[in-house]
């Protein structure tokens, strides 16, 4: 994933012979330099590494439930929006800027969604000045987010698009940076990689994208996230500790709260009930600091999703009783 984020930024400065890049905050990009300088999800990421790739400056991302400027959606006026605006104003010519990099829906953090508006409004910006959009689909591309690439439930299309993990279905290390030839037009011999082209990882990622397609997965994801979300806002009506719950197909999250009206992160019961799922079987992530993420395999049967989200229940319900 880092190998295609970082052909990403190489591609994006080559081809506008421009130095800055935009990213955002929570962003999660890989732990290589380029894709570190990138990232701002977690310090230990940055820490004594020091000097890191210069010419990145990071945007608020816009995190609804947590506004950074203190808002309610929709009657935000898009602050988080006109932040960009104003940093270009005061503090980086936009002429300066090469792309600006995005996950559509931030994965580390807890499966952020920005509303609809959002990426229309950022892709209008980029062409405005003619800066590159990337898409970074690592974890949300190839199916999970009930399209084919995540970006699809925006009605925008990007100019480079990073995927990786998913591509071969975790049976082979493998990643890609997408763009067209107008934008991928560096001379040979500008990027390569130790690795690339392994005969081996491509005949799985294209076997991976057989199956994608022969078992209409992407529809599946759509079909059950939309049963999984279901479930998650009843398990919310009855808890006092969900402050939020969001998603988009199989790519669903739970934000834990100690008090739903300050919004006070419930780190250590979120925790608890992480602990408690996989003392009962079931393995689900932790995201952001409160935050409970759900992303069960695309070939999951409806009944195996439904005990694992019985599972899930108990475990909060078990957590609930013993705070």
């Amino acid at each position: 994933g880092a190998e295609s984020v970082e052909a990403a930024f190489k591609c994006a400065r080559w081809h506008t012979r421009r130095p800055r890049m935009i990213a955002y905050t929570g962003a999660f990009h890989g732990r290589t330099f380029g894709a570190m300088s990138l990232s701002s999800v977690n310090i230990v990421h940055h820490r004594y590494f020091a000097p890191l790739v210069p010419g990145v400056s990071f945007m608020p991302f816009p995190y609804c439930y947590r506004c950074p400027f203190g808002q309610s959606y929709p009657g935000c006026d898009f602050l988080c929006f006109e932040f960009i605006r104003e940093y270009l104003r005061k503090v980086i010519p936009p002429e300066e800027v090469a792309a600006i990099i995005t996950e559509p829906i931030q994965g580390s953090s807890g499966y952020i969604i920005p509303p609809p508006e959002y990426y229309p409004m950022l892709k209008e910006l980029c062409d405005k000045h003619d800066w590159l959009f990337i898409a970074d689909e690592i974890q949300t591309g190839l199916g999970r987010s009930g399209k084919m690439f995540a970006m699809e439930h925006w009605k925008v299309i990007p100019d480079i698009v990073c995927v990786a993990k998913a591509l071969a279905g975790g049976m082979a290390p493998i990643g890609a940076t997408i763009a067209n030839v107008k934008v991928m037009d560096w001379a040979p011999g500008a990027h390569a990689s130790t690795f690339g082209g392994n005969l081996i990882a491509c005949a799985a990622a294209l076997e991976g994208l057989n199956i994608l397609e022969k078992q209409k997965l992407v529809h599946r994801a759509a079909e059950l996230g939309e049963l999984t979300l279901k479930r998650l806002q009843e398990f919310a009506e009855g808890s006092r500790l969900i402050g939020e719950v969001r998603g988009k197909g199989l790519l669903l999250a739970m934000e834990l709260v100690k008090d739903r009206q300050t919004k006070e992160r419930a780190v250590k019961e979120r925790n608890a009930v992480v602990r408690e799922a996989l003392n009962r079987g079931l393995i689900v992530f932790r995201g952001g600091r409160s935050v409970i993420r759900i992303a069960p395999p695309l070939t999951i049967n409806r009944r195996e999703l439904e005990l694992g989200l019985d599972i899930l229940g108990d475990a909060l319900h078990e957590v609930e009783r013993k705070c």
